[in-house]
Order: structure tokens, then sequence, then C-alpha cells
């Protein structure tokens, strides 16, 4: 009689468990998903501080100043859907700003504070920089192009 309680009780006890497991499942793949937003989120965030913080130091520096930020310990960190957006186009309302966001709505921005002799923030080809999970390493600079005084940002 004992054994057969034991054989029953297996198949009872497996069920219990599947069901368990089929409620609980769910919550911890969400909060996987969840935690893993929030991480790239800060990752993103932490990216844009350090830029900013770097091109506020190249631009109080003179014409020529030139520093490069190595952020491959972050970038891996960055889900596919979060943009980083480095200055506008010189002299555009949004030159001297930093933003990040990503597709559920979540964003951020960074003013920076650059001297008023700099016209803008931007990329070689004068536009907005977009940081992806390819940039291993950023090179802000110090240059004029085009007869304008420039912090250059550029994604290596």
């Amino acid at each position: 009689m004992r054994s057969d309680e034991a054989v029953l009780s297996i198949p009872f006890r497996l069920a219990i468990s599947i069901a368990v497991l089929s409620l609980v499942m769910p919550l911890c793949i969400t909060c996987i998903e969840t935690g893993n937003s929030e991480l790239s989120r800060k990752a993103a965030f932490e990216i844009c501080q350090r830029i900013g913080t770097e091109i506020e130091i190249v631009s109080i520096g003179g014409i020529g100043e030139s520093r490069n930020l190595d952020i491959s310990d972050r970038v891996g960190l960055l889900g596919s859907d979060i943009e980083i957006v480095v200055g506008d186009y010189p002299a555009g309302s949004n030159s001297s700003m930093i933003s990040c966001s990503d597709s559920k709505g979540w964003k951020r921005a960074i003013r920076l504070d650059i001297g008023t002799a700099i016209i803008g923030v931007c990329s070689p080809a004068l536009s907005p920089v977009t940081i992806t999970r390819n940039s291993a390493s950023i090179c802000v600079s110090h240059t004029i192009i085009e007869n304008m005084n420039l912090v250059i940002v550029g994604a290596v």
C-alpha cells in the first residue's frame, strides 16, 4: 500500500511543480526584462555623462585640444533600442546637448556647459553623432571647421 501511495504522489508532485512554475515564470521573465531595461538605461545615461564631461573639458582648452574616451566597458550593456545622440548642427537650438532614449518612451538629456565662443558640438560632417553598441571609444576635439569654432565628437 505504501508503494502505491508513493507512485501516485510523484505525478501529483510533478503536476503541482508545473502549476507553480507556470505561475511564477512570467513574473521572472518580466523581472529579467525590466532589470535589463533599467541596466541599459543606466549605462546609456552614464555614457552621456562621461561624454559630457569630456566635451566640457575640451571646450575649456584651446583650439587643438583633444581627448579620447573609452566607453567599451559600458556600451555592451546598451539595449538594441537605446539611442544616444550627441550635439546638433552648429548653432542649432540644441547644439550643446546630449540625449539618450529608448523605444519605450524613456528619454534623458544633458545640457552641456561650454564656452559662448563655441558655436556647437557635432561630428566632423557637421551633423549630430549617434553612439551605437559598436562604438568602443569616443574622440572629442576642439577645432575650427569652415570658420566655425566647434567641438567635434567622433565615435570610433
